[in-house]
């Protein structure tokens, strides 16, 4: 399955509690006042990508503490 994707930090310490994988969608209609990540609005933005590749970057790093 694709989701459309803005980016993958894949040592994020500041995405959640300890090591995690943040993926950011792109897409997102809230316009919430002062969002830090106003590039991810524009629907076309970002990139389609397989989540196969995004479980497949999960799998490959057993220190992680979780995914955002």
């Amino acid at each position: 399955m694709n989701i459309r994707i803005s980016s993958v930090v894949n040592d994020s310490i500041v995405d959640g509690a300890g090591l995690r994988l943040a993926v950011f969608t792109q897409g997102c209609y809230h316009n919430c006042p002062h969002c830090h990540n106003v590039h991810t609005h524009d629907p076309q933005g970002g990139k389609d990508t397989d989540t196969d590749k995004i479980v497949a970057l999960i799998a490959e790093n057993p220190i992680l503490d979780g995914v955002t």
